[in-house]
């Protein structure tokens, strides 16, 4: 069976899957309401925005709960909500491409495959100041949920870095995208059949068009790559990291998910044959507190992994996100790796 978080039985729609869950359980009715306001403005969103409803959803909800204390009491939780739901509208009305202020959208396809992609790319604000320096590069997996927040964050804790996002194939759902690109194995399962277990190929892709086209475009230090992935994509990263670990040399991984079997991608035997006895790169791993077991129990094996197997001038290092579930993890994960970033590189 698929794991829950991040496997086919989010079948294709995780948002409106992770909501029924939810609405399912017992608890506050505030909640309810909240959910309820989420899932209806969701039906407003254009295919490919629903996602971050639910990212919204996932940072507030744990604000709201009842065992949360606040001044007020419920009318705190009110008022928080209140600023949640105009969150929520604004996303509405965004177009469905990603536009965010400095960010340029450059179309790219994989080479070998016909896969079209895009990169999403944001430049130091002195980028065209200092005509000699070169540049750090942050490589932003599932960008499409999380290059918002990196961005928001890296003006203040690595400022000269170069932010390139790496979107989902375009033409098709993201979860297909994903579950294709990020996984190393294959689901075996029969409620699931679209591909799965191309992160072989999904990294080629990245070695052969993506570095190419931005370290020829770009004033950039090939050796100062930071890959950053979460929950599935946090996988996809693991996967890099114990195949080929000289492709970045710092890893962001939030939450890594468990592989389809069940295993854990260092404990994969087509991934642990392929492993250095020695991995020379830095490595920040986070998890939230409230995940999932498994998840959990992921990540700690991971770190201890790869403390066993960290050469002498690489770093690892491990954060727990107290009170945090799988989605409230994320923007908590995000800073904290760049601040963890910023510290190493300074």
């Amino acid at each position: 069976m698929a794991p829950i978080l991040h496997g086919p039985r989010y079948r294709e729609n995780e948002e409106l899957w992770e909501s029924e869950r939810m609405m399912s359980d017992p608890g506050d009715g505030l909640l309810k309401i909240a959910l309820f306001s989420g899932v209806a403005l969701y039906t407003l969103q254009k295919p490919g925005n629903g996602t971050e409803l639910l990212k919204a959803w996932h940072c507030f909800r744990v604000f709201l709960q009842p065992r949360y204390v606040l001044p007020e009491g419920d009318l705190a939780r009110i008022k928080i909500l209140s600023v949640w739901l105009l969150l929520l509208f604004g996303a509405t009305v965004q177009a469905n491409p990603l536009q965010l202020p400095q960010i340029k959208v450059v179309p790219i396809q994989d080479s070998a495959l016909g896969r079209d992609y895009e990169l999403y790319v944001k430049l130091p604000k002195d980028y065209d100041v200092n005509t000699d320096q070169t540049h750090p590069v942050i490589y932003i997996a599932d960008a499409r949920w999380h290059m918002e927040i990196i961005s928001g964050s890296i003006e203040h804790l690595v400022q000269d870095a170069i932010l390139v996002g790496i979107s989902w194939e375009k033409g098709i759902p993201a979860q297909q995208s994903r579950m294709r690109d990020y996984t190393p194995d294959k689901y075996t399962g029969e409620d699931y059949k679209h591909p799965t277990g191309q992160a072989r190929e999904h990294l080629a892709f990245l070695q052969n068009d993506v570095f190419k086209y931005v370290e020829s475009e770009y004033k950039v230090d090939p050796t100062r790559r930071t890959y950053f992935g979460y929950s599935v994509s946090g996988t996809f990263g693991s996967y890099i990291l114990l195949t080929r670990p000289k492709t970045f040399r710092n890893y962001i991984i939030g939450s890594p998910a468990p592989l389809f079997s069940g295993q854990f991608a260092h404990e994969y035997t087509p991934i642990s044959q392929a492993t250095p006895e020695s991995l020379d790169a830095n490595v920040f791993v986070s998890v939230g507190s409230d995940e999932t077991p498994k998840y959990v129990e992921n990540a700690f094996s991971l770190v201890r992994f790869l403390k066993s197997r960290k050469s002498d001038t690489s770093q690892v290092e491990f954060k727990v996100i107290e009170s945090a579930d799988h989605g409230f993890a994320f923007p908590m994960s995000g800073m904290q790796g760049l601040y963890w970033l910023a510290g190493i590189s300074d």
